[in-house]
């Protein structure tokens, strides 16, 4: 079987990721001033796009390419109505062999966001569709890079840019919070989770994350699909609980849950955490 036809159906994952924008919207709303690894000072997260014209705001709705390693990737870029001051941005990355268009259909992130007034950013992997999940891999330093194009062009608010991701876009999401956790509020799993080998964040990354016990493709017990398992490093190999249990200690949080149950067939486990440190994931 291909890996396309294990993809997982698409319904479920609209309905995750639509509740998990909606926390995202909510959460780690910090102020005040910062400095990141990179040295760059963020004021108050207004990032350098606050000064650009609002003739050139414009221009940049619906997305566009953008040239890296002697190529160029494909994106989506929704922006709010009202230009009222710095928008919350949102990474919103596909799974294995999907895209840009697709992720933006499937989740109906892009219209919920930006009525919320925040901006959305959605890509297209580097190589085909899969995601290159080393941390020093080409996605991850492009995918940064994509960032900082988007903070210097649009006024974002560069204490509140999440991500979130389907699959594979959720397992990318967790290498570029492992290896840059300063430059991301929050982060958003929908079918992903996985033990990152390389988890270098010395402060807590906010996570939630919505698993599935019979996926059969990206397994709940830590094991995957043989032809994903090509694609994913050999450590990624641990159960779904672990793994969420692995980033609430990392976080500061106790490591056991308080467990409730939320709607039919899904309960809810939540970490013990210290404020602006939440772990929350949906089973």
């Amino acid at each position: 079987m291909e890996i396309g036809e294990q993809l997982r159906p698409i319904v479920p994952v609209r309905t995750g990721v639509v509740l998990l924008v909606v926390v995202l919207a909510s959460a780690a709303c910090a102020t005040g001033q910062s400095s990141g690894a990179d040295g760059r000072e963020r004021v108050g997260g207004r990032s350098k796009g606050c000064a650009v014209p609002d003739r050139e705001y414009a221009r940049l709705r619906g997305g566009g390419t953008f040239p890296t390693g002697g190529s160029t990737r494909a994106f989506n870029l929704r922006l709010p109505e009202d230009r009222g001051g710095p928008a919350p941005l949102v990474v919103n990355l596909h799974g294995a062999l999907g895209n840009k268009d697709q992720q933006d259909r499937s989740s109906q992130l892009p219209e919920l966001a930006v009525r919320r007034g925040m901006a959305v950013l959605s890509p297209n992997a580097g190589q085909g569709t899969i995601w290159d999940l080393r941390v020093d891999g080409r996605d991850a330093g492009a995918l940064l890079a994509q960032i900082d194009d988007v903070e210097a062009k649009v006024c974002i608010d560069t204490n509140r840019v999440y991500l979130v991701g389907f699959s594979m876009g959720g397992m990318i999401s967790q290498v570029l919070a492992c290896s840059n956790a300063d430059r991301f509020a929050a982060i958003g799993d929908v079918a992903g989770l996985i033990d990152v080998e390389t988890c270098s964040r010395e402060r807590p990354v906010p996570l939630i994350a919505f698993e599935g016990t019979s996926d059969d493709v990206v397994r709940f017990d830590g094991s995957f699909a043989d032809n994903v398992a090509l694609f994913l490093p050999s450590k990624a190999r641990t159960s779904r609980i672990d793994v969420a249990r692995r980033w609430a200690e990392k976080n500061g949080c106790q490591s056991e849950p308080s467990e409730k149950s939320v709607a039919a067939n899904v309960r809810r486990l939540e970490y013990p955490c210290p404020a602006g440190a939440e772990v929350q994931l949906y089973v």
